[in-house]
Order: C-alpha cells, then sequence, then structure tokens
C-alpha cells in the first residue's frame, strides 16, 4: 500500500503567516490566514475547496485578518474552526475578528473549538498535527497575546517534523520542543523573537535544532523584522535561513523580487512586497520531506544581495 502525501504550501502573504496543508483526502487545512487582503482569499475563490479545519494561532490582524473573508465564502465549506481568547472578549480587534466566525457558526456552517494544549487537530496513521502549547492555565495566565499564541508540531512517529510557533516566545518554543530535530522551525514571530533581547534566548533557541528556519515577513514593515541577531544565529548553526520577502536589512537598493515562487507553484502572490523565496511547497510522504525545486536557485540568487543575513554567521 502507497504511503499518503501531504502538501503543505508556506505562503508568502507579506508581513504575516498562513500556511495551507493538501491532506491526502484532498481536503485542506490552513493555519493562519494572513492580513485582510492575503492572497489565500483570491486563490480559494477559483476553486471550491472543502477546508477539515482553520486554526488561529493568536488573533493579531497579520495571522487571522483574513478569517472573516475567508469563513464568509459561498465556495468554501470549513468543518472546524480552532481559536483562542488571547485578549478581552470586548476588544474591538477581537470582535472584528471573532463575530463573523460566530455567525457562521450560528448557521451551522461550521463548529468552533479552542485551542488546547494536546489537542490533535488531524492524524493520519503515524502523521499528526497537535497543539503543544498553550495548556488552558498558560492560556489564562498570559498578560499579552504573543505569550500565549500555539505552537503547533507536525509529528511522524512521535519525533516533530515540522514547527509552526506563531508569535510565541523563543523560551516557549524551546521548551516544548526540546531535542527535537525538525525539518523546518516556522519563526516565531517573523524572526524577530519577543524575547530575543533576554539573557538566556540563545540558550532556548538552541534547545531544538531545525534544517530550516522559515521567516514570513513583509518588506516594508514598519518593525525592525527580522532581527539580523535571530538569523545569523540560527544560520550559524547550520540551519538553512529563509525568507519569504526581501527587507532593507540585506538589500536596501534592489527593487525586483529575488525569485517569484508563487507564480511557480501555481499560487497567488502578494499584492505588496518584494519576494525573496516567496512561497515553499514542502511534500511529506512517511518519515521523508522534500522540497520544491527552487531551494538551489533561490540560494544562487541570492548571493547577489549585498549583505543577505540568511548567509552570515555570528
Amino acid at each position: 500500500m502507497a504511503e499518503e502525501k501531504l502538501i503543505i504550501d508556506f505562503w508568502d502573504v507579506g508581513q504575516g503567516d498562513s500556511t495551507i496543508l493538501r491532506l491526502p483526502d484532498g481536503k485542506l487545512l490552513v493555519i493562519d490566514t494572513g492580513s485582510k487582503g492575503s492572497p489565500i482569499i483570491d486563490w480559494l475563490a477559483d476553486r471550491p475547496a472543502e477546508i477539515f479545519a482553520v486554526v488561529i494561532t493568536h488573533n493579531d490582524e497579520d495571522h487571522a485578518g483574513s478569517l472573516p473573508s475567508l469563513v464568509k465564502m459561498p465556495t468554501i465549506s470549513i468543518q472546524t474552526v480552532y481559536m483562542l481568547l488571547d485578549r478581552e472578549k470586548s476588544s474591538p480587534k477581537f470582535q472584528n475578528i471573532w463575530r463573523p466566525v460566530r455567525e457562521e457558526e450560528n448557521k451551522g456552517r461550521l463548529s468552533v473549538i479552542g485551542l488546547s494544549k494536546d489537542t490533535v487537530i488531524w492524524q493520519s496513521g503515524e502523521t499528526s498535527l497537535k497543539v503543544v502549547y498553550p495548556s488552558f492555565s498558560e492560556n489564562v495566565e498570559a498578560s499579552r497575546p504573543n505569550e500565549t499564541s500555539a505552537v503547533l508540531c507536525l509529528f511522524h512517529k512521535d519525533k516533530i517534523k515540522i514547527v509552526w510557533s506563531g508569535d510565541a516566545p523563543m523560551q516557549v518554543v524551546g521548551d516544548k520542543c526540546a531535542n527535537s530535530l525538525p525539518h523546518l522551525l516556522h519563526g516565531p514571530h517573523h524572526g524577530g523573537p519577543i524575547d530575543r533581547k533576554k539573557s538566556d534566548f540563545k540558550e532556548h533557541a538552541k534547545k531544538l535544532t531545525p534544517e530550516k528556519v522559515f521567516i514570513s515577513v513583509g518588506t516594508s514593515n514598519s518593525y525592525n523584522l527580522p532581527s539580523g541577531d535571530y538569523l545569523k544565529l540560527q544560520a550559524s548553526r547550520g540551519c538553512r535561513v529563509i525568507c519569504t520577502q526581501l527587507t532593507k536589512l540585506c538589500d536596501n537598493r534592489r527593487q525586483t523580487p529575488v525569485l517569484q515562487t508563487a507564480l511557480l507553484l501555481g499560487l497567488r502572490s502578494p499584492r505588496r512586497g518584494l519576494s525573496c523565496r516567496g512561497c515553499m511547497r514542502l511534500i511529506m510522504i512517511g518519515d521523508s520531506i522534500v522540497c520544491d525545486a527552487w531551494d538551489a536557485e533561490h540560494l544562487n540568487r541570492i548571493q547577489t544581495l549585498r549583505r543577505p543575513k540568511c548567509l552570515m554567521r555570528n
């Protein structure tokens, strides 16, 4: 019997996060949607789809801004939406995200479930997507939304293969994924972990050793992300660092994309920003993960940038 194939598309949505998994049965699983105007909405509008689950790591606009548009799409069916209550429920920011979801739940179009540690979002055979943070108590005790941002892991045979860290602190990611060797770490926090200035930050970062670190970042973001120190730290450990878009950190003069991977993969490009790696596709079959055909070309092209931080060492 042939092993099942899982296709994982890490999207370039500008300053935001979004991943779409195409499950072996053809259904989709969405992890974060990106901001309002995310290219995934246009892409889904062209193809009626059945979405097994939408998982929102936290309710910041750059992770959940397109959720209201997604749940209202008439050609899309959604089984379950997983969310956190990560701020005051009366907060306008939370209500803007939550209210449309609740309206669709009231119509019977979807179910809403709270994200919590040990929740199994999806499982097929020996492969599963699980929540490793936060627990109910950790969610309640967090003082800021980023501190309770969910961390998801794709497991195969109890080994962590991919980590979606949202905007969680590196301490949380390190503790929850300690001693793991994932193929890819997504983030955290667009390459600028919120606890990166703490004295023990490097110790937490070194608790897991990913082969690749994927940074979702917008060219014109106003947060000075990604952090050059974080990129160089991961590169110095032998990790292949990949950013969706080019920022002034690596080249403040370039006016053209490094690589337009979205078009090459049949996806949609964001409306703003200069792509660097752009989108990236991984294909997982059993224990094996294979990247799309554009890694070598991207590595070749970034050599031409003025000071590519993903190639530097501390």
